[in-house]
């Protein structure tokens, strides 16, 4: 049974950790802390946040060793990671599920985080978070309130029932599972693999940015190949930016998705509001849900 982990509450702690690449931007650490700090919350900093190794935030085992911390302090409410790049998927095996079990905490990440959130999901059992990373919305200039605005109604637990509307009919129908998935690139990286994702009977969200559509169509071939599209109940295909085709003669990116899912046998959501896009939604994966394609809404329970 998936584990639910407690809402945040004012005056909590927040751990800001790194799992993946360096911040590119001066400052955007001392941003996100101010703007937790204004809110009301306790901050605290992985050990790692000012490593350095090649283009990553710290050694694989620095890295590992801030999420494993902010998951042992008991101060320590909820896990939020600063950004994604890359590597995330470096760390799977360095993490401890058992004691992650023990210890349930809100974690929240997107795009890179993709593989982090597949592993604590299965191997932890912990519902977690396909929401912004701290950067994005704290670290930044421009108007990034929708994405904010419901990071904190979801991880605040504000609602019982919460309802994000939007997205294209593509399949009609209604369906009831488990919401997995995340970003494109690093479900199809793990296939193989002790971190691939488990798909049957869930709900699959589907995200990816700036890869040409034929590269769209080689990773969901090898979804395909693996059997990972053959059983789920509903499938969710919400934002690619910048997924052009490459040559004039390629497919592009609709007739990509509407080759692969246009015939499907379970319900098709479009450009749902998650992903890399200003107004993105935050989504509890692991948690269930119900997709009705037709109304173009996600219903959490």
């Amino acid at each position: 049974m998936m584990i639910q982990p407690p809402p945040l509450q004012a005056g909590d702690t927040i751990a800001i950790v790194a799992p993946a690449s360096l911040s590119k931007k001066e400052g955007e650490v001392v941003a996100c802390v101010q703007s937790l700090e204004v809110k009301g919350f306790k901050v605290k900093l992985a050990g790692n946040l000012e490593s350095q190794w090649g283009s990553f935030c710290g050694t694989d085992a620095e890295r590992a060793s801030g999420i494993m911390e902010a998951f042992q302090d008991e101060d320590v409410k909820a896990i939020w990671c600063l950004r994604g790049g890359y590597g995330s998927g470096r760390l799977l095996d360095q993490l401890d599920y058992d004691l992650i079990r023990q210890n349930p905490k809100i974690f929240i990440g997107m795009s890179d985080i993709t593989a982090l959130h597949v592993a604590l999901n299965q191997k932890a059992e912990l519902i977690t978070y396909l929401g912004p990373n701290a950067n994005f919305i704290f670290a930044t200039d421009e108007d990034r309130s929708f994405a904010e605005k419901h990071a904190w109604k979801v991880l605040l637990g504000v609602q019982e029932t919460l309802i994000f509307e939007g997205g294209e009919t593509l399949v009609s129908g209604k369906a009831t599972g488990e919401l997995k998935g995340g970003n494109l690139a690093l479900l199809a990286a793990h296939v193989g693999t002790p971190w691939q994702i488990e798909t049957k009977g869930k709900i699959l969200l589907l995200e990816e940015v700036n890869e040409f559509s034929y590269r769209i169509d080689r990773m969901l071939c090898q979804l395909k190949q693996a059997g990972l599209l053959d059983d789920i109940a509903g499938l969710i295909l919400s934002s690619w930016s910048g997924c052009d085709p490459q040559h004039p003669q390629d497919f592009n990116l609709n007739q990509v998705l509407k080759n692969y899912f246009e015939n499907a046998s379970y319900p098709v959501l479009l450009d749902f509001p998650s992903g890399h896009i200003e107004n993105q939604a935050t989504l509890p994966l692991g948690h269930v849900v119900e997709l009705d394609a037709d109304l173009k809404t996600l219903k959490i329970y």
